[in-house]
C-alpha cells in the first residue's frame, strides 16, 4: 500500500502514524483488516485507527464483512458500536457484503441485526449479488427467508450467473425449474451472453437445456439482429457446440482448421445481414434465414473439412 502524509501535516510533525497512513483511495491499515487477525486489528486500534470509510464508502468493517471472517467481524462490533449501519457508495451494507464472503454463517448472524422483512424487501439485490458471487447456500436461505418460487425469480440471474461464468449457480437455477433461456425485455439471454464473452462451458450447458442459438437482439435502433450463433462462431466458441450438439462430427474430427473457418462466419454473417437490411427483412424472417442459410452452411463446411486436407487456409 502506498502511504503518504495527511494534507496540511508539516514534514516535521510528531502526530501519531494512526493519522499519517492512508492512501490515495482514502483506505487506512485497517481496510486491509481481511489479512490480519484479531490481535494486529486491536494493535491498530489502538493506536488510533477508527472505522472510517474509503471514498467508495467501505469501511475496514465492511471490509471485514466481504472478507467472511465472524471473529473479526464480531470484534469490530464491539469496537465500534453502530457500525451495523454502514453503508457503502453502492449501497450495500454489511449484509449485502457478506454475501461476497459465501459465509452462510456470518450472513445469519449478521441478518439477526436487521428488520425481519429486510430479505424480502431487498430480496431482488441480495439474489442478484448471490449469483454473482456464486454463493450458493445463502441463496437458498434468501429463497428460504423471503418464501420466493422459482416461477417470480428475476430472468436476469441467470445472465448474472452466466457473465460471472458461475455454473454451478446456473444449475441451480436449472433445478429449480427455472427457465434460464428467458430473455429480458432487451431480448437478451444467458446463452447469449455465455456466446458473446467466449464462455465454452457456460454456453455449451445452456445449449444442452434448450437455449436457443437464434433468439435475435435488435442493435440499438438500427435493423440489425444479433444472435448467440453470431458471437459462438466471432469468440470460438462454435466448435465446443458443434461437437456437443453431435451434428455428425466426432471430437476428435475437429480440428484447429475448422476454428479458424469459423471465423470466417462473422464475415458471411455481416454481409448476409447488410442484404436482408437493404431488404427490409424483418427480426423473425433473419431468424428463420439464418437457421436455413447460416447453420447448414457451418455443418456442411465443417462436415467437408473432418473429411479430406484443407488448402490454403
Amino acid at each position: 500500500m502506498t502511504c503518504y502524509l495527511n494534507e496540511g501535516a508539516p514534514s516535521n510533525s510528531t502526530e501519531p502514524f494512526r493519522s499519517l497512513v492512508v492512501d490515495r483511495s482514502g483506505n487506512t491499515l485497517l481496510h486491509f483488516c481481511l489479512d490480519m487477525n484479531i490481535k494486529q486489528a486491536k494493535f491498530l486500534i489502538q493506536q488510533g485507527q477508527q472505522n472510517s470509510p474509503n471514498e467508495y464508502g467501505s469501511t475496514p468493517f465492511l471490509e471485514a464483512c466481504k472478507g467472511g471472517n465472524l471473529c473479526l467481524v464480531q470484534f469490530f462490533m464491539n469496537c465500534f458500536p453502530g457500525c451495523i449501519s454502514n453503508v457503502d457508495i453502492f449501497n450495500q451494507n454489511a449484509l449485502d457484503k457478506s454475501i461476497v464472503s459465501q459465509n452462510l454463517n456470518l450472513f445469519m448472524h449478521l441478518a439477526t441485526f436487521f428488520s425481519p422483512l429486510y430479505c424480502e424487501q431487498n430480496a431482488d439485490k441480495l439474489l442478484r449479488i448471490a449469483c454473482k458471487h456464486n454463493s450458493l447456500l445463502i441463496f437458498r436461505k434468501i429463497l428460504l427467508i423471503a418464501n420466493i418460487s422459482a416461477g417470480s425469480l428475476n430472468c436476469k440471474l441467470a445472465q448474472i450467473a452466466t457473465i460471472n461464468k458461475n455454473i454451478d449457480m446456473l444449475k441451480e437455477l436449472k433445478n429449480m425449474n427455472v427457465d434460464i433461456d428467458k430473455p429480458d425485455n432487451q431480448g437478451q439471454t444467458a446463452l447469449f451472453w455465455a456466446c458473446r464473452l467466449g464462455y465454452a462451458r457456460e454456453a455449451l450447458f445452456l445449449v444442452k437445456n434448450n437455449g436457443s442459438l437464434y433468439n435475435s437482439i435488435r442493435v440499438l435502433r438500427s435493423e440489425w439482429c444479433l444472435t448467440p450463433l453470431y458471437y459462438a462462431c466471432r469468440n470460438n466458441v462454435f466448435k465446443e457446440l458443434l461437437w456437443f450438439t453431435r451434428f455428425d462430427v466426432q471430437r476428435w474430427e475437429i480440428t484447429d482448421a475448422m476454428i479458424f473457418w469459423a471465423r470466417s462466419v462473422r464475415k458471411q454473417y455481416n454481409s448476409y445481414m447488410m442484404f436482408a437490411v437493404r431488404k427490409n427483412t424483418l427480426p423473425s424472417d433473419v431468424n428463420k434465414c439464418i437457421a436455413e442459410y447460416i447453420l447448414p452452411l457451418c455443418i456442411s463446411t465443417v462436415l467437408e473439412l473432418a473429411n479430406r486436407p484443407v488448402q490454403g487456409l
